[in-house]
């Protein structure tokens, strides 16, 4: 049976500063270990939630991105291969 899935999308809000509070409001939680949790913030914030939770047991993901995975002319859009 799959464990339950707790996530967050964070939309349009944040901003480091407050992206900063968020991480470390998290990072004081103390999670289920029967729960998944992740956070899924704007594209700006990715990196820094990512390196703001690593090694916490949060996962982190991106709201969205092209359809195409490779770079190209698509004005707006983020490619898979930039979220890595």
């Amino acid at each position: 049976m799959r464990r339950p899935l707790v996530a967050g999308n964070w939309k349009m809000h944040g901003t480091r500063a407050s992206v900063a509070e968020l991480i470390e409001g998290l990072r004081q939680q103390a999670l289920p270990g029967d729960v998944e949790v992740a956070v899924f913030p704007s594209t700006l914030h990715v990196t820094q939630v990512a390196a703001g939770l690593k090694g916490a047991a949060i996962a982190v993901g991106a709201q969205n991105c092209a359809v195409t995975p490779a770079p190209g002319a698509l004005t707006g859009e983020v490619a898979a291969s930039q979220l890595l």
